[in-house]
């Protein structure tokens, strides 16, 4: 598509992801610098013909995204560039509060990669009170305050209790309802922040890296497991997910040579016994693990649904082959590049691929689906969300309340729910491969662009 035809914001978007489809890169410096040109090219493009405020602001948005690849990738005369451009939004009216925000993303950025003498921090940290002083940053301030913390090994709970007292103080210039909000907000990030601490720490040295895989380091692991359980925030704002609960738990459960089930089992069982959750909290936590089973390795993900055609999908007719699920939404399908590398070495071997669109909402989901396959000339399998139910299949959250089963909208006509809603608990939704019983064998097998454990387990069935 050439810019000459982008008429509206619609076209912009349509312009980048067309320009990313012919993308080539050889490292991530040449991804990060044709990443930039692209959406600045896009961003410029969409403030020149905006019909609104709204047009203008995802335009200059487009450009800031450009600006931090730019910085990101390291290219050389980047800040320089940066510099010109925050110039340029100063001196209009309309871009001057994207140019603090630009300056605050480039002040943190920078932080991660300076602070990490306790004389620097203790610099960082002064700057930092001063963008928890605007009410426009004071979230992202804490947010990314603590995630640079967290990198250059501070002490969590100590930065937490720092934060609160400056915003408790005369110090802090916000108003009196804010600085309620803003204390809890800090508390609520520092255990936000606490929890990727452990989560980095297990996977990184305690039990994966070290292979230190025994009963004791388990039922350690598993201690500790169910006190961030406990901790569940269903606002999923700033509180711990179950979902990422849940993944960690399961990982590491395979490391140990514990089923799924049985890992599962036990949490259930703790959640309802012994777990200090509130009623609400769970019936979902519990439905939530006992759906994780579906996608978990060694079971049947009894895979269901509509084909873009209309006609029923036949999960039973592809026993005796192995099969590649990939779950994603039109036009935003991450692993299209790598799916097309495994059809086309492993398809003519016998490999099978299964896609499941999972788009649901918004104008015309059905035909949005058959276009993207259309467009892509998709020649897979492919399952339409949009056109799908479960035909009798009650799912495990329509037994927890309205709230969390979901809003009106998100439901079928009839009694049906969305296999999104069937299969997942939140919004991770994984490449699986499953075997010719029927049985899941690797899960998360990202394949954006092949990954070396997905391509090595292939060669070793097919080759």
């Amino acid at each position: 598509m050439s810019l000459d035809n982008v008429k509206t914001r619609v076209d912009v978007y349509e312009y980048i992801r067309l320009e990313f489809d012919k993308l080539v890169w050889d490292n991530a410096q040449q991804y990060n610098a044709a990443w930039f040109e692209i959406h600045n090219t896009a961003g410029k493009k969409l403030v020149e013909i905006a019909q609104c405020d709204w047009d203008k602001e995802a335009g200059y948005g487009l450009q800031l995204t450009a600006y931090q690849h730019l910085i990101e990738g390291r290219i050389e005369g980047a800040e320089q560039k940066l510099e010109a451009f925050l110039d340029e939004l100063d001196s209009k009216e309309e871009s001057k509060s994207l140019a603090e925000r630009i300056r605050f993303e480039a002040f943190t950025n920078n932080a991660e990669r300076v602070a990490k003498t306790p004389e620097s921090f203790a610099a960082f940290t002064t700057e930092l009170k001063q963008w928890i002083n605007k009410v426009a940053h004071s979230y992202h301030a804490v947010s990314q305050g603590m995630l640079v913390a967290l990198r250059t090994g501070q002490n969590l709970e100590q930065f937490a209790i720092e934060l609160v007292e400056f915003v408790q103080s005369e110090q802090c210039t916000l108003p009196a309802s804010e600085k309620e909000r803003m204390a809890a907000m800090i508390n609520e990030s520092a255990t936000r922040y606490q929890f990727y601490g452990f989560t980095g720490e297990v996977l990184n040295d305690k039990v994966l890296n070290n292979g230190e895989h025994t009963p004791e380091n388990f039922a350690v692991f598993k201690a500790e497991l169910k006190q961030w359980m406990d901790q569940v925030n269903l606002e999923l704002i700033n509180g711990i997910s179950i979902v990422e609960v849940m993944n960690l738990g399961l990982g590491i459960a395979e490391c140990n040579n514990v089923s799924a089930e049985q890992f599962v089992d036990e949490f259930v069982e703790y959640v309802s016994s012994e777990s200090p959750l509130p009623t609400a909290e769970k019936a979902y936590v519990t439905a939530a693990w006992e759906k994780s089973l579906r996608t978990a390795l060694g079971s049947d993900p009894k895979l269901f649904g509509r084909m873009v055609d209309g006609k029923k999908f036949d999960w039973k007719s592809l026993r005796g082959k192995y099969v590649l699920i990939n779950f994603a939404f039109a036009n935003h399908d991450h692993n299209k590049r790598g799916l097309w590398e495994v059809y086309n070495q492993y398809h003519d071997k016998g490999l099978v691929i299964v896609s499941v669109f999972l788009d649901a909402f918004g104008d015309d989901p059905i035909a949005r689906v058959k276009q993207y396959v259309e467009n892509e000339q998709i020649p897979w399998l492919v399952i339409s969300d949009a056109q799908t139910t479960l035909e009798g299949q009650r799912t495990l959250l329509q037994r927890v309340s309205r709230r969390l089963a979901g809003s009106a909208d998100r439901q079928r006509s009839g009694e049906g729910k969305l296999a999104a809603y069937y299969y997942f608990s939140g919004n991770t939704a994984p490449v699986i491969l499953v075997d010719k019983e029927g049985k899941i064998i690797m899960t998360n097998a990202m394949v954006n662009s092949m990954s070396d454990r997905l391509n090595a387990k292939l060669a070793e069935i097919f080759e």
